[in-house]
């Protein structure tokens, strides 16, 4: 299988788009498990490293919010 990495920008998170994007915990999430696991810097910027092809959950926390996304990973084949 082959591996790569997910990158990615938080801007906001509902309900409350004033929430800082720094330091929040960002989950990748595959049938029930958390697979990788990392936070954004002072941007809201996050790289998930070492993901196999396939579909998950994204899941990004803060304090006061949190959101979720469906994600699909492809292989480059």
């Amino acid at each position: 299988n082959e591996m790569g990495d997910v990158t990615g920008l938080v801007v906001g998170l509902v309900p409350n788009d004033k929430t800082t994007v720094a330091d929040l915990a960002v989950y990748l999430v595959k049938d029930s498990k958390v697979e990788i696991k990392t936070k954004t810097d002072a941007e809201g910027k996050f790289t998930l490293v070492g993901v196999q092809p396939g579909t998950y959950s994204l899941i990004v926390r803060g304090e006061e919010a949190i959101s979720a996304f469906s994600l699909k990973v492809l292989s480059r084949e």
